[in-house]
């Protein structure tokens, strides 16, 4: 038997969390295999073999028609290791969007795809996603992706969802915040020091809020733009008082 996870989460294209992989394979076995894609290039761009889920965090290698590479903002090649733009090409991907030449343009620039999804490549060649590029955060002068901070929040117990967005700051340009739902005995300063336990300083959230739910897409996807605008409608509201 295997089973084939999709890594679009809720949030974005994501591996499956360590905790909830770790409780599956205890029920079912090692039988999951994770498939990284967008409507793009349907579902076919990475996977990651149930014999590979060591390598946590990865969503594996391209699949076998598919080239894939990790490029930086002049469209090159990135060393091994280094963050940049996961783009792909081959037989898969989409002609073009419908009557949007400049958004195809944009999309397939030198001859690739380009998902959109910032992440890097090891030296085996298994790839990982660190989170969509328009959702990075700038912090003190450092890179910060919110997803790698979701995922520190959603392993502490009784969070159910989780989104990072920044706010801006005089200091740090975005400051990070925080906002879960989850368990309504959540302790969000127990919270607060399980994050620093586990975050780099200009990571960690500079305020956690609890709501009773996060607004989502249609697609079930949880809308930060939209988490973004209601924190920084009532921080407008308080600075008008």
């Amino acid at each position: 038997m295997l089973i084939c996870i999709s890594t679009r989460l809720p949030m974005g294209p994501h591996p499956l969390l360590k905790s909830i992989l770790r409780r599956a394979e205890a029920r079912f076995g090692r039988v999951f295999a994770q498939s990284y894609g967008q409507a793009e290039s349907p579902m076919v761009i990475t996977c990651l073999r149930p014999e590979d889920h060591d390598r946590i965090g990865s969503c594996g290698r391209p699949f076998t028609i598919v080239e894939v590479a990790v490029l930086g903002d002049d469209d090159k090649e990135v060393p091994v290791g280094a963050t940049g733009e996961i783009c792909c090409r081959g037989p898969q991907t989409m002609a073009y969007y419908w009557n949007r030449p400049e958004a195809t343009a944009e999309a397939f620039r030198n001859g690739w795809l380009h998902t959109g999804d910032v992440g890097r490549m090891d030296a085996d060649g298994f790839f990982y996603i660190l989170d969509r590029k328009n959702d990075m955060l700038i912090s003190g002068g450092y890179n910060v992706y919110p997803r790698e901070i979701e995922d520190v929040l959603l392993a502490f117990p009784g969070v159910v969802e989780a989104a990072v967005i920044g706010v801006p700051d005089e200091k740090w340009g975005d400051r990070v915040q925080a906002v879960v739902a989850g368990h309504a005995d959540l302790d969000c300063a127990a919270l607060m020091e399980h994050a620093r336990a586990h975050l780099a300083g200009h990571k960690c959230p500079k305020a956690i809020e609890q709501w009773p739910e996060l607004p989502k897409s249609g697609a079930n996807k949880i809308l930060r733009r939209t988490v973004r605008d209601r924190i920084m409608a009532r921080l407008t509201e308080k600075d008008i008082a």
